[in-house]
């Protein structure tokens, strides 16, 4: 399993961690759709304001990375996979921004609200700051390993 807690000393680049880790990298304006298995290590990383999506079915994963900007192209990947795996469970990692609630605490939510993807009880949106922490080298990160999925470090599934 990966070793994020080790990372916070590491020189390497995200892309040498990726490659030295045999994760094979999903880049920006890219998305693919591969057969899970006990071996499968898939993941972006560099999100810096854009999206990423992930879905889940029986033995598949659909990832991609996209810029707000083509957002259009973002949500028609997904509906293309979507459409055959519907039952799918799916993540979604977009910018969000601290808004402080009526109990005064701050709250990180999603600045765009991808309201028009469906099956709407599947989908579960993850906002993600942009503000950068020094020495925290996952930021920006969505990594699948050893059946679990990871954002920044963190196991989200």
């Amino acid at each position: 399993m990966f070793e994020f807690k080790n990372l916070e000393r590491d020189k390497r680049t995200l892309h040498e961690i990726f490659l030295d880790r045999d994760i094979e990298i999903i880049g920006m304006w890219q998305n693919k759709t591969t057969d899970i298995d006990k071996d499968t290590k898939i993941g972006t990383y560099g999100l810096c304001g854009c999206d990423c999506i992930v879905s889940i079915d029986n033995g598949k994963i659909f990832i991609a990375h996209y810029p707000p900007t083509n957002r259009i192209d973002l949500i028609d990947a997904y509906n293309k996979f979507i459409h055959n795996y519907p039952l799918s469970k799916t993540y979604i990692f977009t910018l969000g921004d601290y808004i402080q609630d009526m109990d005064n605490k701050w709250i990180n939510t999603p600045k765009y609200k991808f309201n028009n993807l469906y099956p709407k009880d599947n989908i579960k949106v993850i906002p993600y700051s942009e503000n950068q922490m020094i020495g925290f080298t996952m930021q920006g990160t969505v990594i699948y390993e050893d059946g679990k999925l990871f954002h920044e470090g963190c196991i989200v599934s």
